[in-house]
């Protein structure tokens, strides 16, 4: 797996993988509009690297407290823009109840299959058996 793109500021960070056709976030801490339209762009230059067949997007977020509103504005638009360029499913490993109810709250906007609870998981190997089973159908 190789890293794509990081970043910090002193609330919180992310770091952006490919592992297959798994796109994978490590997020942890506050992310503001700041940090959040940064990731916004990181995304969307990582997802041309793999957009030319079905993906996944895996949030590894279990040290996410939450997105302010301006960074929840950042994390929609690269969510719509990941359901436009073929991420076919996702999966999210997080326990603050707040960013489990904003990352449900953006599905929802955009008619994302599946609830929020179906794809929440304790780990990450648990979250990509799950996404590859996705993929391989």
């Amino acid at each position: 797996m190789s890293e794509v793109f990081s970043q910090r500021d002193k609330y919180g960070h992310y770091s952006i993988h490919i592992d297959d056709r798994i796109l994978v976030v490590t997020v942890g801490g506050a992310l503001g509009k700041g940090l959040t339209n940064k990731y916004s762009q990181d995304l969307r230059t990582a997802i041309e690297y793999i957009k030319d067949k079905p993906w996944a997007y895996l949030a590894d977020a279990m040290e996410l407290e939450a997105l302010t509103n301006d960074g929840l504005q950042y994390l929609t638009e690269a969510f719509k823009y990941s359901m436009q360029n073929n991420c076919v499913v996702g999966a999210y490993c997080m326990t603050s109840s707040l960013a489990i109810h904003q990352a449900d709250s953006v599905r929802r906007q955009y008619g994302a299959e599946g609830t929020i609870e179906q794809r929440l998981f304790d780990d990450v190997t648990s979250a990509k058996a799950f996404l590859n089973q996705h993929l391989e159908q």
